[in-house]
């Protein structure tokens, strides 16, 4: 269930690709593209891309994974979900937290991000920080299943084999 760590790269590129494009869009607000473009622009031209791509993929992550879908768009595409410890949804709070983690798990060489490589459930750095996991979608459903199933007991034990025939 938790063995997803190629996947979660592979989303991570696809809501890296629509957060950068939500930025760019947002800045051709503000600036034409000659001004974002050109090397003769003000100081601020730069930066600004930049900085609205980063409040972009705070809302997308912090949304998204909070969601009733519990995933990006990256995510969904790839059939995996975000969850609590408890198998359950993300709260907002907990959805920004994890994202904040995960500015955290990209400094210093991305070794927040390469822990996950030697950790028996694959949790990031941002995983831990915020007490959530990434699963397979299919998976946790059966999990969830299975967890119904054993906390209404032995299904066999109470239902009658047979016909019930009145005699």
């Amino acid at each position: 269930m938790y063995n997803v760590l190629w996947r979660r790269y592979w989303a991570m590129a696809v809501d890296r690709l629509v957060t950068g494009l939500g930025g760019v869009l947002l800045s051709l607000i503000w600036f034409s593209p000659g001004q974002l473009f050109s090397e003769t622009s003000n100081l601020l031209a730069p930066g600004l891309p930049m900085l609205l791509t980063l409040v972009c993929e705070c809302v997308y992550y912090s949304l998204m994974e909070s969601s009733k879908y519990q995933a990006t768009l990256g995510k969904m595409l790839l059939g995996i979900v975000v969850v609590d410890w408890s198998h359950e949804q993300l709260s907002f709070g907990q959805a920004f937290v994890r994202y904040l983690g995960r500015i955290l798990s990209g400094f210093i060489l991305s070794l927040g991000y390469i822990m996950a490589i030697f950790s028996d459930k694959r949790l990031a750095l941002h995983d831990k920080i915020a007490v959530s996991y990434v699963v397979h979608k299919e998976k946790l459903q059966l999990h969830k299943i299975r967890e119904e199933v054993e906390a209404k007991g032995d299904l066999r034990s109470g239902r009658m084999t047979g016909f019930n025939w009145g005699d």
